[in-house]
């Protein structure tokens, strides 16, 4: 039986903090701009520019929303890396 690939999602504060959740299916955030960016496993490679709002994000079948800062988001290979000013 195959797995499905699943996302992690590492958010790097400038203070040291460091947040990372694993075994994601979904991930939503804001961007600067204003639009709202969904991530699913296998997206592209992406640079962004994210708001400072909640990112939003599915794991195991429920919903969870964590806070952060304004960054710079990476997608690579199932990473989704947000370094932050906070």
């Amino acid at each position: 039986m195959k797995t499905e690939p699943l996302i992690t999602l590492k958010v790097f504060a400038a203070s040291g903090t460091v947040t990372e959740i694993d075994r994601i299916s979904s991930l939503n955030v804001s961007l600067e701009n204003g639009d709202l960016l969904g991530i699913l496993p296998g997206h592209d490679k992406l640079i962004a520019a994210t708001a400072s709002e909640t990112i939003r994000y599915r794991r195991e079948g429920i919903d969870h929303e964590v806070a952060a800062q304004s960054g710079i988001l990476m997608v690579e290979r199932n990473v989704v890396s947000i370094l932050t000013s906070g």
